[in-house]
């Protein structure tokens, strides 16, 4: 499966990347520069070991465009998701963005992972992986939350 990979991210064959990641294309075909994407029905642990091979290769080999997709991807279900995105997600994805310094849907991100009670987050398999500096981040966010909640209501 990796070789698979590699040749279709050396090669630059995009629809075949995009087919494995789980996106197929609105119009059928991948036109240069088409960037329409919806979600397939794959199972999503597979499609997040699909994800993190496809971003192992495109930092490798410097495909700044299959990062871009996978960053598209990444925002496309933060955003669909918002809240229903599960601890694991969440953890998941604030890992591969630190990992691979994809930062244009990390504060959305950010925000949603901060109203989440701190215990969820601990029990997700994906808690130990995030950066401590993004995982810092993340929790004064959650206690500045919290301090507001409780000045106004001492207000």
């Amino acid at each position: 499966m990796m070789l698979y990979l590699w040749m279709m991210v050396q090669y630059n064959l995009k629809r075949h990347v995009y087919l494995l990641m789980g996106l197929t294309s609105q119009t059928g075909g991948l036109a240069a520069g088409e960037r329409e994407f919806s979600l397939s029905c794959q199972p999503l642990e597979r499609g997040y070991e699909r994800l993190i091979d496809i971003l192992e290769l495109a930092d490798e080999y410097q495909t700044e465009q299959v990062l871009s997709d996978c960053e598209q991807y990444m925002g496309t279900q933060i955003h669909l998701l918002g809240q229903r995105l599960s601890e694991d997600q969440m953890m998941l994805y604030l890992w591969m963005m630190a990992q691979y310094n994809l930062k244009l849907h990390l504060e959305v991100l950010m925000d949603l992972s901060s109203k989440k009670a701190v215990h969820r987050l601990l029990k997700s398999k994906y808690f130990n992986s995030v950066p401590p500096e993004t995982m810092k981040e993340l929790l004064v966010r959650r206690c500045k939350d919290l301090e507001k909640t409780f000045s106004r209501t001492n207000d």
